[in-house]
């Protein structure tokens, strides 16, 4: 029986020594998606899609003239592929232009280039003219003739219908080369080949090749799968299967007999062979577990079984564990509430001396329970909402609260929102907190009794800056106090006794936001504050139209260090909406100036809670719900 692939390859052969006539090349036979515009009529494949290379198949299904493989065709790496039509897909392959991998351009042929996955070769402008050499040839990679396929005309390839084979011809009528054109040499079984009016093969009266139709005829020894009757045990082997190849049965693939081939064979008195263990295991032979193998003579081989009783490590049907396998169990699966089971090694059952019963007493705080000992859940007399104290376990594991100290003024304990608890005055003092002297008590609401103290407890005026002021007395802190500074001329800024702001009454120019150009600048700043003769910036407006202090989606002020405050708190009681005010975030200034200085328990740069921060003796800052600094605290 021939295969498709020695028919293939005569045909191939003789069609490309026709086609090298008058000077062509011998190349890489392949193919890829073919053009009809080839001036004629294209070689047909009468039995593309039969799986069998014949009549000019490139391919056919799986199977390949040359090939399967791009590099086959110098295209890099990667797969060919076969059209329905039986002709070669490259667009798999990394190299397209075929031309050029092949060194085929301005070689003096006319190849079909644009074909190839490149561009025209300007040697078909030069050989397919009468040049006296006939440069038409029929091109197996894309099915084509490589000058009718431009509708080029060479005369010097012969008169096709004349009867005699010249110039690149395949046949003429009657006349084909040296007896070569037959159905069978193109891969065929039989049949009559013809020659067509264009001086190609006519396929037409040939029977193509039935190897591969799934049914054994012929010569055929089997077809695909098919074997008929014959198999490997037919031919005396112990197994295996025959294999097909071109419709030729091969016993590559048989197993002969004998023991060492892994099939059981009873007939040679075989238990085992190799892995094939018939289906047998330890436990089929009566033991508790392991691994059954078979040895050199085809008998079981028990050396890796392992047999019954507790210390086996394997867990059998009287046994609850065996070692450190408990079989899943756990001292939680036993009933008990948690610690760590055993197997005991005599019995192989389960060992629950190291699991700790539920139960008031054991150490662990459960669900019914609220405490243990020591052990409260992280529960205190404060977290019950006592002032002080030590909880107590009793003997049913309830928390008892008689030791707690209850929460209030007058246990003893200052507690937060209380200054004060009898005698103990937190180590305050009349003079601490403002005073210029006297005794300090505390009243009944654990608050400081300042009926003793003496003096006016009043920052302003005690001749020392501190909290925001902008002076107090002689007192301006690391301000400049040269009215120059600040554009208005000669003279010296002076305090405002009863405010402690800083007034520019006193300078050669006294308003300081005309000087500065404040006025109308979208912020409301405290002009009139400044000096007598200033005027009310238009940015604050009033009750009514209070411009840039009101919900415009712009905060329209900010603190101003002169007087201490923010302009639309200090002009109209409330701070802009705009300003951000109470997210708990501190805005970044804008401009340099400051529109919060703190903001729930954030503070601005430069800013702290520290009292001492801001000339007081003690004490902490708060935040005030405007975002101002807040000194009640503070000492």
């Amino acid at each position: 029986m021939f295969s498709a692939r020695t028919l293939w390859t005569p045909a191939l052969v003789a069609l490309g020594l026709l086609a090298a006539c008058s000077g062509s090349k011998d190349r890489p036979t392949g193919s890829v998606k073919p053009s009809n515009n080839d001036g004629g009529t294209n070689l047909p494949t009468t039995s593309c899609g039969n799986g069998v290379l014949n009549g000019t198949e490139a391919c056919d299904g799986v199977s390949f003239a040359m090939g399967g493989a791009c590099a086959d065709l110098n295209l890099g790496e990667g797969a060919l592929r076969c059209t329905a039509t039986c002709t070669l897909d490259t667009s798999a392959c990394p190299v397209r232009d075929y031309c050029t991998a092949n060194n085929l351009y301005g070689d003096g042929q006319c190849d079909a280039c644009e074909l190839l996955g490149g561009v025209r070769d300007p040697d078909c402008d030069t050989v397919c003219g009468a040049d006296g050499t006939c440069g038409d040839r029929y091109d197996t990679l894309t099915g084509t003739w490589t000058c009718r396929r431009l509708n080029l005309t060479d005369p010097d390839c012969g008169m096709c219908g004349n009867g005699v084979i010249d110039g690149n011809e395949l046949c003429d009528q009657r006349a084909f080369a040296d007896g070569k054109f037959t159905c069978e040499s193109y891969g065929f079984l039989a049949g009559e080949l013809n020659c067509k009016t264009d001086c190609t093969p006519n396929f037409a009266s040939c029977t193509f090749s039935v190897c591969g139709d799934g049914t054994i005829e012929g010569p055929e020894q089997c077809e695909g799968t098919n074997f008929g009757a014959d198999s490997c045990e037919a031919r005396g082997f112990a197994g295996g299967n025959l294999t097909c190849n071109g419709c030729v049965t091969s016993e590559a693939s048989c197993i002969a007999p004998g023991c060492g081939n892994d099939i059981v064979e009873p007939s040679l008195d075989e238990f085992c062979d190799g892995t094939s263990l018939g289906g047998a295991t330890c436990e089929s032979l009566g033991f508790a577990g392991g691994t059954l193998s078979c040895d050199g003579t085809c008998d079981y081989n028990t050396s890796a079984c392992v047999a019954a009783g507790c210390g086996n490590g394997i867990i059998e049907e009287l046994e609850e564990c065996e070692g450190a396998d408990l079989n899943g169990a756990s001292c939680q699966s036993e009933g008990f509430l948690q610690g760590t089971l055993a197997c005991s090694p005599s019995s192989c059952t389960y060992d629950t001396s190291g699991c700790i019963a539920p139960g008031c007493g054991n150490g662990i705080i459960e669900s019914n329970e609220q405490c243990e000992g020591t052990d409260f859940g992280g529960a205190s007399c404060q977290s019950l909402g006592f002032a002080a104290g030590d909880l107590i376990c009793n003997s049913t594991c309830q928390r008892d609260t008689s030791m707690c100290v209850a929460a209030g003024c007058g246990n003893g304990i200052i507690e937060t929102g209380e200054q004060c608890e009898g005698a103990n005055l937190n180590g305050a003092t009349c003079t601490s907190i403002g005073y210029q002297g006297g005794s300090l008590a505390c009243d009944g609401s654990c608050q400081f009794d300042t009926f003793g103290c003496f003096g006016t407890r009043s920052f302003c005026g005690d001749g020392v800056k501190n909290g925001l002021e902008g002076c107090d007395g002689t007192d301006f802190g690391n301000l400049n106090t040269a009215c120059s500074t600040y554009g208005l001329g000669t003279g010296t800024v002076s305090c405002h006794a009863a405010t402690c702001r800083v007034m520019f009454d006193s300078c050669q120019t006294k308003d300081l936001c005309q000087a500065q150009g404040w006025y109308n600048d979208g912020y409301c700043d405290l002009c009139e504050y400044y000096s007598v003769t200033a005027q009310r910036d238009p940015d604050c407006g009033d009750l009514i139209d209070y411009a840039s202090c009101g919900q415009d989606n712009v905060c329209g002020e900010y603190f101003d260090i002169f007087v201490g405050y923010f302009g639309c708190e200090l002009t109209h009681g409330f701070r802009d909406p705009d300003c951000g005010c109470g997210n708990g975030t501190v805005a970044a200034p804008s401009n340099g100036l400051y529109t919060e200085l703190c903001d729930g328990s954030g503070f601005a740069t430069g800013y702290t809670n520290a009292c001492a921060n801001y000339g007081f003796t003690s004490g902490t800052v708060t935040c005030s719900q405007t975002c101002n600094l807040d000194f009640e605290q503070c000492f």
